[in-house]
């Protein structure tokens, strides 16, 4: 392997660990849990909405929580794609942006529980949520896909296509 691509395959397993814990995420939201999905989406919201980020908190009220069928698809779909994309290796920039927005969204909900003081001084993290955006910001500025995956043909056929 050339140089030139050694950062990019240093980084194929944390893109094909993130996409298949996005489809993991999924799985429980498609299927016989299509139908059930958006009310148990707007029990969560309403549960973990205290101790949200308050500006986020304003949005889940005004937006997401009086069309929560559409947005309880829509996150349920994205999952699908970012971690079909991940997986495979294609727009992996685009999917990468995707998942970050995805888990800033999960991060913002869950406001000040993301960090839990296990001990004087000391803070533990409450998910791995803020692990999930680093490693999704990872993959959108290493070009993940580019070795071992689909984005590697893509590149060499459209080098200017930004979402490879």
């Amino acid at each position: 392997m050339n140089d030139s691509r050694a950062p990019h395959a240093a980084l194929v397993l944390l893109r094909l660990y993130l996409g298949a814990a996005f489809l993991n995420a999924a799985s429980g939201k498609i299927g016989a849990s299509w139908t059930p999905w958006p009310g148990w989406m707007d029990g969560v919201i309403r549960d973990r909405m205290p101790g949200s980020v308050p500006l986020y908190r304003a949005f889940l009220e005004s937006v997401v929580l009086p069309h929560v069928a559409f947005f309880a698809h829509a996150v349920a779909c994205g999952e699908v794609v970012v971690g079909c994309l991940l997986v495979a290796g294609l727009a992996t920039r685009a999917a990468a942006a995707l998942g970050m927005c995805l888990t800033l969204n999960y991060l913002l909900l869950n406001g000040a529980a993301q960090l839990v003081p296990a001990r004087e001084g000391v803070f533990t993290l409450g998910s791995n949520d803020p692990v999930f955006v680093l490693g999704c910001l990872a993959l959108l500025v290493g070009s993940a896909g580019r070795a071992f995956g689909v984005d590697y043909f893509v590149h060499r056929r459209f080098p200017a296509w930004p979402l490879s």
